[in-house]
């Protein structure tokens, strides 16, 4: 459950984060002048902090499902020991 609850946390947070830096691209571009390059390296250079930040949610989003995976794989193989276990004491 704990897992459950941290990847839908991380999930809202880059959610999050996207809109965020998606918004204030969008504005950046709008307030750019010059050439299409150059209004998108100037909104890249005036997003990098909203960037960063919406790419560390992505990771960490990523890093919560891959715990969540390494979890049911434990589980899995728990089962199995469990289920060997169980037949071999009711097979004496």
């Amino acid at each position: 459950e704990t897992t459950t609850q941290a990847i839908g946390k991380r999930g809202r947070e880059a959610a999050e984060k996207d809109v965020a830096y998606g918004i204030a691209y969008a504005q950046a571009m709008l307030a750019a002048e010059g050439t299409v390059e150059q209004c998108k390296a100037q909104a890249r250079i005036a997003t990098a902090e909203l960037e960063l930040e919406h790419k560390v949610a992505e990771a960490k989003l990523s890093s919560a499902k891959y715990a969540a995976s390494n979890l049911r794989s434990q589980l899995d193989a728990l089962r199995s020991i469990n289920s060997n276990l169980r037949h071999l004491t009711t097979a004496s």
